[in-house]
């Protein structure tokens, strides 16, 4: 792939990365906090692999602690804070992951929710940073807080 096409791809995975992100305010917005908690982490693990894309590595993992390994960011990033993330992959869509007699719904709560598109958004911010510096050609970010009416299609 030359560097042109993995500069291609990697904004095609900063793309569905604000798709999730977005999907992740709506879901919270309407109390459907575990969704929220999920898209959320789909949000900074898609960002971190359209980064590594963008740097010829397509990993096959879903880990944000094993993505954050893969990208040594100094200054502003705090491996701590996003690896929290890693909790919501499974567990906010499976009610076998949870202890026995709770749901999704009863688990994870607004806090949760809020917690995790701050983290999800904080590490976007930052790799979205890095991935301008590279080249690649994101969309730009509208100023609007509301999903619903912040990206349009092109």
């Amino acid at each position: 792939m030359s560097l042109s096409d993995q500069l291609k791809e990697s904004a095609r995975w900063f793309d569905a990365a604000q798709d999730d992100r977005d999907a992740a305010r709506i879901l919270a917005g309407q109390g459907m906090h575990a969704a929220a908690c999920f898209h959320a982490q789909q949000a900074l693990e898609k960002a971190f692999k359209g980064l590594l894309v963008a740097n010829g590595r397509i990993p096959k993992t879903h880990s944000i602690e094993e993505l954050s390994a893969m990208v040594p960011i100094e200054g502003g990033w705090e491996e701590r804070e996003v690896i929290k993330l890693d909790r919501f992959y499974i567990a906010a869509r499976y009610p076998d992951a949870l202890p026995s007699g709770s749901t999704a719904r009863k688990h994870f709560t607004q806090k949760d929710a809020e917690e995790a598109i701050a983290i999800a958004q904080g590490g976007m911010d930052i790799l979205s940073r890095w991935a301008a510096s590279l080249g690649v050609p994101l969309t730009p970010a509208e100023p609007s807080q509301d999903p619903t009416t912040a990206r349009k299609s092109t």
